[in-house]
């Protein structure tokens, strides 16, 4: 029975040193090597995953944020269009009232925003002139004038044929094409002050496009504008109030 015991206390301190001898290796490349393969790969998915969420992040959620943004905004523009078109009318107004109140608004604007149609249109055609002198355009193309006449009229039948129908309202008018040519700090003073003249003009096309010539006096680019325009005048029989311009 001494035999084997003594065999089996040899044996135990070698089994001991063998154990000592792996976790001394182990450490020791744990130490030489701070990431091992399950560490790697733990590293790897968490990339993966991050960038997921990134992806997910400016595919999905910015779009979504931008689409509600601009919800937001148009909901307040159409918000701000009903405050206004509710301001200065009487939402309990009774329907007569209302008609009354929309035609005495018509029969002012005509009276003094509108000139006389013979008038008007010998004030359009030196006005046009005078802008062209002023600033240093070039007329190219027309004036060409043609009648708008008013909706409900028997000469309005046959202004679909001549392309005006689009142009006619509840009062005489005139639709302008012009094309001029010149500087495009000319052209934009032309347009401004078209638009600010005290003719009720509209204008309803604008089409700009570059020249080959050159302002032989400076040397700028010279730009050609293209005017589809259109001025209405009250109707035979109103007579036109002390204020009318």
């Amino acid at each position: 029975m001494s035999e084997p015991q003594s065999t089996l206390e040899k044996g135990a301190p070698a089994r001991r040193e063998q154990i000592r001898v792996r976790f001394d290796k182990l450490r020791r490349s744990r130490q030489q090597g701070m990431f091992g393969i399950s560490e790697i790969a733990g590293l790897a998915a968490s990339g993966v995953m991050l960038l997921a969420i990134l992806f997910s992040y400016v595919y999905f959620l910015v779009p979504a944020r931008a689409r509600v943004k601009a919800t937001q905004d148009e909901r307040i523009r159409l918000q701000d269009r009903v405050r206004l078109a509710q301001e200065g009318v009487n939402m309990n107004a009774s329907p007569s009232a209302t008609v009354d109140e929309i035609n005495l608004s018509l029969e002012t604007f005509e009276r003094q925003t509108l000139m006389q149609s013979v008038r008007g249109r010998m004030e359009l055609y030196g006005q046009l002139n005078e802008l062209m002198r002023r600033h240093t355009l070039r007329n190219t193309a027309g004036p060409v004038y043609a009648p708008l006449e008013p909706i409900g009229s028997a000469a309005a039948a046959g202004a679909s044929k001549a392309g005006n129908a689009r142009w006619q309202s509840l009062y005489p008018g005139v639709s302008i094409a012009v094309t001029v040519e010149g500087q495009y700090a000319n052209l934009r003073r032309f347009l401004r002050e078209i638009e600010v003249s005290k003719q009720f003009i509209i204008v309803n096309a604008v089409e700009l496009e570059g020249v080959t010539d050159m302002d032989t006096a400076t040397g700028a680019t010279l730009v050609s504008l293209r005017l589809d325009m259109a001025t209405y005048f009250q109707r035979e029989g109103v007579e036109a109030s002390a204020d009318t311009r």
